[in-house]
This record gives C-alpha cells, sequence and structure tokens, in this order.
C-alpha cells in the first residue's frame, strides 16, 4: 500500500470531458483533491467521508488531480454519522467519475455508492438507495432493497474514466447516464423521503461486505432530479 501522504502516478485516460466545472446546482460536491490523508471532505455542503485505507494516486486526468483507489477486498468510505442534509427529499441525482479494469471483478450486490440506514435491521428496506452491481453482469439502482433500472456492467467498466449518474424521483423513476448518456431508465413506486438515520457509504458502512474494486475521482450529488440535458451538459 502506498503509505499515506504519498500517491502513485496513474495511467489511465479520459473519455471524453468528464466533468470539468462543479455545476452551480450542486448541493455536495467532494473533489477529492486532497492528494492523502484519511477523509475526504464535500465543499459545497458540510459532509465528510471516512475512508478505510484506499490508495490515493495522482492524475492529470482525475478531476481534483488525485483520485482514490478501491482494492474491493476492505477498502471503504462513509459518513460516520446521520446525513441530515439528505432527509425529507423526493428527488436525487448523484454523479460519480468512475473507473474499474475487469467486469470480471465485480459480484452480486457490491455497492459502488449509496444511503443505508444505521440499522442493520432495517437496511436495504426502508429509505435505502444505492448503485449496484446486480446479478446479471450488469449495473442497477436499488430501492429499498428492490433492484430496478440497470444497465450492462461493460458501460461502466472501461479501463478509463467514465461519468456515471443515477437519478431517483420517490415514487416514479430511476435512470443510469453513461458520460450524459441515459441508458436506462424504469418506473417504481418506492418511496426515498428519509428521516431516520442514515449514512452515505461505497461498501456496507459496517465494513462487513458489499466492498468494491474500482476508483473513485470525485462526486457530485444534488437534492433534485436534473433533467436530461443538465446531466448532459454537466457530465456528457
Amino acid at each position: 500500500m502506498i503509505p499515506v501522504g504519498s500517491a502513485r502516478v496513474s495511467r489511465r485516460r479520459r473519455r471524453g470531458r468528464v466533468g470539468d466545472a462543479i455545476p452551480d446546482s450542486v448541493d455536495s460536491h467532494f473533489p477529492i483533491d486532497e492528494g492523502s490523508g484519511s477523509t475526504i471532505d464535500d465543499v459545497v455542503g458540510d459532509l465528510t467521508l471516512d475512508l478505510n485505507a484506499p490508495t490515493w494516486t495522482s492524475s492529470p486526468d482525475a478531476f481534483g488531480g488525485y483520485y482514490l483507489e478501491f482494492d474491493g477486498v476492505d477498502d471503504r468510505m462513509s459518513t460516520t454519522s446521520n446525513i441530515s442534509q439528505y432527509q425529507g427529499i423526493d428527488e436525487l441525482t448523484v454523479n460519480l467519475q468512475f473507473a474499474g479494469d475487469d467486469p470480471d471483478d465485480y459480484e452480486f450486490r457490491d455497492q459502488i455508492f449509496g444511503i443505508t440506514s444505521e440499522d442493520a435491521s432495517t437496511a436495504g428496506s426502508s429509505h435505502d438507495w444505492s448503485l449496484d452491481i446486480g446479478d446479471e453482469s450488469n449495473v442497477r439502482v436499488e430501492i429499498n432493497g428492490t433492484p430496478y433500472t440497470s444497465t450492462d456492467i461493460e458501460d461502466l467498466v472501461t479501463g478509463d474514466w467514465v461519468d456515471v449518474t443515477f437519478r431517483i424521483v420517490s415514487s416514479e423513476e430511476a435512470s443510469i447516464f453513461i458520460d450524459g448518456d441515459k441508458k436506462s431508465s424504469d418506473s417504481h413506486s418506492d418511496d426515498i423521503t428519509s428521516d431516520g438515520d442514515y449514512l452515505l457509504a461505497m461498501g456496507a458502512p459496517d465494513g462487513s461486505r458489499r466492498f468494491i474494486p474500482g476508483d473513485i475521482g470525485r462526486i457530485d450529488m444534488f437534492k433534485k432530479a436534473l433533467s436530461d440535458d443538465e446531466i448532459s451538459d454537466y457530465y456528457g
């Protein structure tokens, strides 16, 4: 592992523009530009994600000049306290600058990014949402433990950077976009309006499962459903 305070150099390359600017309407923005340390900060809101062992890597093609490598074994990141900023909302858009190398490295229910209850007895059943791996080599949106819209894992895992965006409207629609292009969209009847104690995480917040291999170079979150045109303009 590269020690804290240093960073290896990446050979990854961009596919397209990959979100060079911060949209004015963003509610949480993690540029992942710290380059070292055990936390990353939301520079627009006031969230902090704690890191468990991912490797810092420098790259001119990552949004902030650095990104985090997750090994899929035990590396993860999560908030450690309730994310009250995202309670009571019924629309959500999340964007990640993501890179992965081999679709065969991914396993069923590996969690790329999501919100889950702090109470393990209700996790996956009440107001949870995530972008995770399905059981047919796909990437899907899961809401309250039920899978909805999905796209082929090879759309996401290309060996280079992609911008993956997922949009959820409570009890209406879930969609996935890659580099600004809509890959899938389905209707649903699940409610994402949360008023309990929920954590934001890549992998399960309790550190026991759902680890994902791959690299993250930026995270943007919106408390609204961006339009197709906005997603294309920001992340196409």
